[in-house]
């Protein structure tokens, strides 16, 4: 019977194996719609297993529709390529900003949180299969992929600066409130080399070959 199977359909995991990412990606969801009903440590808390959550349900996606190889890639270009960047962003201002992190959402490593790696993470794989799915032309995905992902920062940095979760210390010109431009633009430098490295690494997925649902 295996034999008669379509390369495709003797790769698509096992049915309890395809609800890990939706259970995962359901409760992210349950989890950022307690945010605003809480405040304090709670909240802190709360923060923190979002992004576990939400991480979790993107690599947990990757792994089981894509293989162990595009799940790795993954967390070491917007994990790994995170870290390293924010390290860089703390320590000297570029590309970001000059910033500061609080201590309040969980360990660091340095003076950067370890979830702030797999917020990268969560986010960083969406936006590219996303970006896959509108088109096939290399440089018009990177591009789409990695104006989504900064996007998604327009969005975030003022709720975690409101929240008090870093602070920016530099002077402007600022587009909201305390943030600096150039937080923007290291945000869209950043995802441009990111979504360029996996694009280049990374097969293509077809939404006739794969369940993209949870990403999408």
């Amino acid at each position: 019977m295996t034999a008669l199977l379509t390369p495709v359909e003797r790769s698509r995991p096992s049915s309890t194996r395809r609800w890990l990412p939706i259970a995962l990606g359901v409760a992210a969801v349950l989890s950022q719609i307690v945010y605003p009903l809480v405040t304090g440590p709670a909240r802190d808390v709360n923060t923190i297993v979002t992004v576990l959550l939400f991480s979790g349900a993107a690599l947990a996606h990757a792994l089981f529709e894509h293989g162990r190889a595009t799940a790795a890639k993954v967390l070491l270009v917007f994990g790994g390529g995170g870290l390293l960047v924010e390290l860089l962003g703390v320590a000297t201002g570029f590309p970001f900003g000059d910033y500061v992190y609080s201590d309040r959402i969980g360990p660091m490593v340095g003076d950067v949180p370890l979830v702030i790696p797999l917020a990268w993470s969560m986010m960083g794989y969406p936006a590219l299969v996303v970006a896959r799915l509108i088109t096939s032309r290399r440089w018009l995905g990177i591009l789409v992929g990695a104006g989504a992902l900064a996007t998604w920062d327009l969005f975030l940095d003022p709720q975690m600066v409101a929240e008090g979760y870093w602070t920016w210390q530099g002077d402007g010109p600022h587009l909201i409130g305390t943030i600096p431009v150039t937080n923007y633009l290291g945000w869209l430098g950043t995802s441009w080399l990111m979504m360029a490295a996996l694009w280049h690494v990374t097969p293509g997925w077809s939404r006739h070959e794969q369940d993209l649902r949870v990403p999408v």
